[in-house]
């Protein structure tokens, strides 16, 4: 069976003409039967509006994450029984999984990067599966995005530029390929001075980040009114954000994953802009990167991913557009608990 590759749909030349690749045939054959496949799908664009309001990839710094339906209809111009039946569905399927909280890198003396590689193994699921293992072990590794043809995605922290190096040739020789794209993800500033009981705190909505505050109280054996108090602070410098936990592959239609880079980055805000408010059944979006953005969308079929790229197209700074298959979003935290209890056991 043909290898999976990864697809460049659309890279712009030197003239500033463009061209489209014939991916059909570059896709596997287990790859075709998962877009081909009969699935069921979204009400509407409503109802992935919803999802994507909820599980957006732009990181929330408030620590309540329990959506009042009211306020959330308010800003979708829904009924709130709409959006409550959504969430409802959105858990029982099983797409939506819950929270997970993410410290601020920088209280760490980290920074944040993204990388993009395609596996260059044997072709199987196994090897794959495997090189997996092995990245998940990379200290500093938060985040894997595995997609249905060769590709991962990789979010790391890193505390010097020799390190991000170092690290991204440890994952170019796992994944057998010397030229992956990386790029750094800026982060917000955080000037909290962490005491231990904010670390005490941190660890506790790590294992739950949707615990009331008198649960935590109760289990750090300080007042209801100190971690009120601790984590608003926390929220308003971004000590932390909350990341979406979802299982891709209880998603009711395909994501397709555009990632995109411009070749002009004064264009990329007016670009990024254009395209959100564009494209619908955007499912998350991450426009971060002065360089490159990435769009996540809904879609049945490639026809209808073909549009998406039509649309790109017409963006002007746009410098080229891949393409992956989302199909599964891979949390890792061992490392990044650790470091918090060090930090705990440090703190006074």
């Amino acid at each position: 069976m043909e290898k999976a590759a990864s697809v460049i749909l659309f890279k712009r030349d030197a003239e500033g003409s463009s061209f489209l690749d014939s991916f059909y045939t570059k896709m596997s054959d287990s790859s075709r039967l998962q877009v081909s496949a009969s699935k069921r799908t979204l009400d509407d664009d409503l109802q992935s509006r919803i999802v994507r309001e909820i599980t957006t990839s732009t990181m929330r710094y408030d620590w309540n994450v329990a959506y009042s339906y009211s306020s959330l209809a308010k800003r979708l111009g829904v009924g709130k029984e709409t959006v409550r039946t959504s969430l409802i569905r959105a858990r029982e399927v099983g797409y939506f999984e819950g929270w997970q909280l993410m410290i601020n890198p920088s209280l760490i003396g980290r920074k944040t990067a993204g990388l993009v590689i395609d596996f260059h193994g044997e072709g199987n699921d196994h090897e794959k599966t495997s090189a997996i293992s092995q990245l998940k072990l990379i200290e500093g590794v938060t985040q894997i995005f595995d997609y249905a043809n060769a590709g991962l995605r990789i979010v790391l922290y890193y505390e010097t530029d020799g390190e991000l190096e170092r690290k991204t040739q440890l994952i170019s020789s796992i994944c057998g390929n010397s030229k992956p794209a990386f790029w750094p993800v800026p982060t917000p500033v955080c000037r909290m001075r962490m005491r231990k009981t904010d670390w005490e705190i941190i660890r506790e909505l790590r294992k739950n980040p949707r615990a009331r505050i008198s649960d935590v109280a109760g289990h750090l054996r300080v007042s209801t009114r100190t971690v009120n108090r601790r984590v608003s602070m926390m929220s308003e410098e971004r000590a932390f954000s909350l990341l979406p936990k979802t299982n891709m592959k209880k998603y009711p239609t395909t994501g397709f994953v555009f990632l995109i880079r411009y070749s002009d980055e004064e264009k990329k805000v007016t670009g990024d802009k254009f395209l959100s408010s564009n494209l619908e059944r955007i499912v998350y979006f991450d426009t971060l990167s002065r360089e490159y953005s990435t769009f996540a969308i809904s879609r049945s079929n490639f026809a209808e991913a073909e549009e998406v790229m039509q649309l790109m197209k017409k963006v002007d700074g746009i410098g080229e557009v891949r393409m992956d298959i989302l199909k599964e979003i891979i949390h890792v935290s061992a490392w990044l608990d650790e470091e918090i209890g060090k930090k705990l056991a440090s703190a006074k």
